[in-house]
This record gives structure tokens, C-alpha cells and sequence, in this order.
């Protein structure tokens, strides 16, 4: 292990490489955060339809609660649509993190687009091949500069699909392992 009391990239590669498959997981700190902010969010949206839901139902026809809140049900529609988008996504990459290969990735630069920022990287799989990615970098944090390294997920059969630590939902959770401060 490295000098500091976590275990740097190259440590964590090893735990989770020779760990069997499929492995244990954890959300990531960041994930678990969006996590509950959004179920809160949702829940009080329901909480506030369904109290003027009522309301209606005691003052008049239900047909002037519609009209009446017709821009937030399509904000509720909305919101259940995007977070089922979502949790396809975080299915995928769940799917890689517990039964995929594991390599460690170099960023190669990184950039904003929009409002959010991403990084370049590379990284080999177990044949060798070199291989370069983008990734949104979740985190938010500046230490994940050019140079700098992440663990990234992939399968060998399709490994021009993978997940960066920096963009994943999960990680492993492998056991005496704190989960990486830096993400």
C-alpha cells in the first residue's frame, strides 16, 4: 500500500482485480447524495399533487384540478420518465463494475462542454490494446488533471464501452477498503 493510509490506484487495482466475480457493490459517495436528493424531491412533488389533488376532490370536479395543475403533472410525467432513464443507465454500468475487467486509465485532458466537465482517457485492456475514452466527470473535483489516474470498467468482448470511476454509480465494495476519497 502506499504511504498514506488509503490505498492509491495502483493498490485498489489489484483488491478489485483479484476479487471473483460477481463483486460486491456500493453506491459511490456522490451517487448516494444525488440519490436521496432526488427521492426527496420526487416524494414532496407527490406529496404536493396529492394535497391538491384532495383539495379539489372537496371544492369541485376533478376536471379543474387537471386544468388547473396541468404543468405540474407533465413535470411529474416528466420527472418519473428521466429517472427511469437514469436507473437504465446506472443498471449498465453496475452490470460492468460487478462482473466486468478492470484497467487502470490515464486522463489525457480534460474539458468543459456546456455546463459540465469531462475528461480524455486511456486506458489497456488485457490484451494490450490501447484504448481511449470520454468521460463526465461526476465529481466535480480539479485533481483529475492530465496525468492523473482512475480505475476504469469494461468488458473484453466490447471494450470500447466502459465506465470511468470518475462517471460510475457504483463502485466494488471490497472489504477493509474505505471508498476512494477522491471520488
Amino acid at each position: 500500500m502506499s504511504s498514506t493510509s488509503q490505498p492509491d490506484v495502483n493498490d485498489r487495482y489489484e483488491m478489485i482485480a483479484r476479487m471473483p466475480r460477481p463483486r460486491p457493490l456500493r453506491r459511490s459517495p456522490i451517487a448516494s447524495s444525488l440519490a436521496v436528493l432526488l427521492t426527496l424531491l420526487l416524494r414532496v412533488a407527490v406529496v404536493v399533487l396529492v394535497l391538491n389533488l384532495l383539495w379539489s376532490l372537496k371544492t369541485g370536479p376533478l376536471t379543474g384540478f387537471v386544468h388547473a395543475h396541468k404543468g405540474a403533472l407533465f413535470g411529474l410525467a416528466l420527472a418519473v420518465v428521466a429517472s427511469l432513464i437514469v436507473m437504465s443507465g446506472q443498471g449498465q454500468q453496475k452490470n460492468l463494475v460487478k462482473n466486468g475487467e478492470v484497467a487502470i486509465g490515464t486522463i489525457t485532458s480534460r474539458f468543459r462542454m456546456n455546463r459540465y466537465w469531462y475528461v480524455r482517457y486511456e486506458f489497456s485492456d488485457k490484451n494490450g490494446n490501447r484504448l481511449s475514452n470520454e468521460a463526465m466527470d461526476k465529481t466535480g473535483k480539479e485533481f483529475l488533471t492530465q496525468g492523473a489516474q482512475m480505475l476504469v470498467y469494461y468488458f473484453p468482448d466490447n471494450p470500447r464501452r466502459p465506465v470511468a470511476q470518475c462517471e460510475s454509480w457504483y463502485e466494488p465494495a471490497v472489504t477493509g477498503m474505505a471508498p476512494d476519497p477522491r471520488f
